[in-house]
Parts: C-alpha cells; sequence; structure tokens
C-alpha cells in the first residue's frame, strides 16, 4: 500500500499550528502577569477608582441632554494598560526609567516569543531545505515534532460522523 502524499505546505501548516499554540500561551502568561502587577498596584487601583468617578459624573451630563461626546473620550482602565503594554514591548530591552517596571514584566516574555520565532524560521527553512513533504516531516521527527500524530489528531477532528446517524 502507497504511503498518502504529504506536502510541504500541509507540513508548515503543522509548524504554524504549534506556533500559535505556544504564543498564545505565551500571550495568556504574559497578560496573567501584568493583571496581577496591576493589581498589587495601589497606584492603578486608585486610577480605575478615579476613572469610574469620571465615568458616572459624564454619565450625569448625558443624562442631563448635552450628549455622550465626553462620556466617549473617558479611556478605560484596560484600554490604558493595553496601550501602555503595546509601548512596552518595544523598548523592553532598554527601558527608559518611568518604563522600568512594566518592561520588566514583559521582557521575559518578549523574548520567549522571539525564540519561538525564530524556531518557526528554522523549521520553515528545514521543510524548504527538503527533498518532499515526507522528508521535511521525518526530519522534522527528528528534532522531536511529531507531524503524523498531528495529522492523526486532525483527521479525527474533521471526521463527519453525521453520515452515521440513524435516520427519523
Amino acid at each position: 500500500m502507497a504511503k498518502p502524499y504529504i506536502s510541504k505546505q500541509k507540513v508548515k501548516d503543522f509548524i504554524f499550528d504549534i506556533y500559535c499554540e505556544k504564543r498564545d500561551e505565551i500571550y495568556k502568561a504574559e497578560s496573567a502577569a501584568i493583571n496581577k502587577a496591576v493589581a498589587a498596584t495601589e497606584s492603578f487601583k486608585r486610577l480605575e477608582g478615579a476613572l469610574n468617578s469620571v465615568r458616572s459624573i459624564a454619565e450625569e451630563i448625558v443624562q442631563a441632554g448635552f450628549g455622550d461626546s465626553v462620556l466617549n473620550k473617558i479611556p478605560t482602565l484596560k484600554s490604558l494598560l493595553s496601550e501602555t503594554i503595546s509601548r512596552s514591548k518595544y523598548m523592553y530591552s532598554e527601558p527608559l526609567k518611568s518604563w522600568s517596571t512594566i518592561c520588566e514584566i514583559v521582557k521575559p516574555f518578549e523574548e520567549q516569543l522571539s525564540e519561538l520565532s525564530f524556531a518557526k524560521c528554522d523549521a520553515y527553512k528545514i521543510i524548504d531545505n527538503a527533498q518532499t513533504g515526507r522528508a521535511a516531516a521525518d526530519a522534522l521527527k527528528e528534532r522531536g515534532l511529531d507531524f503524523y500524530s498531528w495529522q492523526k489528531k486532525e483527521v479525527e477532528e474533521n471526521l463527519d460522523i453525521s453520515a452515521l446517524k440513524g435516520g427519523d
């Protein structure tokens, strides 16, 4: 029996799936670390209270019929944190003193993401240099990335069992 054809693109899809899973895990861990640090900071608690107070006053302005433009311009703590986090990701290796705490939290996660990206590129090079998709899958398996197990799992997840259901 002939072995089924494996395209290089299918092997690249496998690598990309692994990359996305690991990347998402890192993002979740980073978010949890930042949220934990923020929750422990009295200044952020006071800021959140102040923003809530400002929002309630702005809602009173809306109720009085002066429109919602003031309310719409008041940021949430979540949006402020999101902007802070995104800016810190660009300076984590050499942060300004005013950014040192957030950059210290972000740094290990950004380094993990960088390593993950390099590993994905290395895997893509292995695939591109292989003669066939099967050869690429075999080369990756030698390095601990089992395409064949992933392929079986993917096939099992995509099986359509509706044809096996009985009639009315």
